[in-house]
C-alpha cells in the first residue's frame, strides 16, 4: 500500500459483502449503476448461475428487465429448472440467453457485469452477495467467461 500513491493506474478493489435481510434492497440499489458499468463496457451480464437465484429474486429480476436500458443483454450457464421454464414466457425473454450445462450442479452463482464481479449464494441459508468493484480483475472474469460460451454447446 505505500506504494499506492505513485501509481496514477491502480484503484483499491472496492468489496461489499451483503447480508440475506439487506439482499432485495441492495439489488433495487445497486441494478442501475451495475447496467451504467455494463454500457461503458459491453452491456452483458456474463457468468454462471445456480438456478435458486431466479427462485428467491423473480420480482427483483423482472423489474430490473423492466428498466434495463436498451443494449443490456445476459449470457448466462446454468442448470435445467423449473423456474427457467417459466422465465421463458417473460417479455424480456430476448435478452436473456442461457445455455444448460447437463451435469453440473452450481451451487451458487457468478456473475460480471461491468467493473463488477459479483459472487451470490442463494441455495443454503443465510444468503449473501459478495460484490467486487474492480475493472482488472472484473475484465479478467468477463474474458474468461466469453472464453467458457464460446466453447460450451
Amino acid at each position: 500500500l505505500k506504494n499506492v500513491p505513485e501509481s496514477k493506474t491502480y484503484s483499491a478493489p472496492k468489496i461489499r459483502f451483503i447480508e440475506e435481510e439487506d439482499l432485495e434492497d441492495f439489488f433495487f440499489e445497486a441494478t442501475p449503476r451495475w447496467h451504467k458499468s455494463m454500457l461503458e463496457i459491453d452491456g452483458t451480464w456474463w457468468g454462471f448461475q445456480d438456478h435458486t437465484v431466479v427462485e428467491q429474486f423473480e420480482k427483483w429480476i423482472d423489474w430490473s428487465w423492466k428498466h434495463a436500458p436498451a443494449g443490456i443483454k445476459l449470457k448466462l450457464l446454468t442448470n435445467e429448472s423449473d423456474i427457467e421454464e417459466k422465465m421463458k414466457g417473460k417479455e424480456y425473454q430476448d435478452r436473456r440467453e442461457l445455455k444448460f450445462v447437463e451435469g453440473k450442479n452450481f451451487t451458487a452463482s457468478q456473475l460480471v457485469v461491468g467493473n463488477y464481479v459479483l459472487f451470490l449464494v442463494t441455495q443454503q441459508r443465510p444468503y449473501y452477495l459478495v460484490e467486487i468493484h474492480d475493472s482488472v480483475i472484473a475484465h479478467n472474469v468477463r474474458e474468461l467467461f466469453k472464453d467458457i460460451w464460446e466453447k460450451t454447446k
